[in-house]
C-alpha cells in the first residue's frame, strides 16, 4: 500500500551548535549591541546606544539587500 501525504523533513538542523542561538555564558545582553559601542571612553548613554546599535543594524541590511540585488 502506498503512503499518501506530504514529508516536510525536519525542522531544525541537525547538529547546529546552541551556541549560535545563545552565548556561552548565558549572558544575552552583552550581545545586544555592537562591540564596538561598549567602549567605555565614547561615554555613550543607553539611548545613544540603541540609536546607533539600530542605525548599525538598518546600514547593515541595505549593504545585504544590495549585495543580494548585484
Amino acid at each position: 500500500m502506498a503512503r499518501t501525504g506530504q514529508y516536510s523533513g525536519p525542522t531544525e538542523l541537525y547538529g547546529v551548535p546552541l551556541s549560535v542561538i545563545h552565548p556561552p555564558d548565558n549572558d544575552v545582553q552583552s550581545s545586544k549591541y555592537f562591540s564596538g559601542l561598549k567602549d567605555p571612553s565614547l561615554n555613550l548613554t543607553e539611548e545613544q546606544m540603541n540609536d546607533l546599535q539600530q542605525q548599525i543594524l538598518e546600514l547593515t541590511a541595505l549593504m545585504k539587500l544590495g549585495r543580494d540585488v548585484a
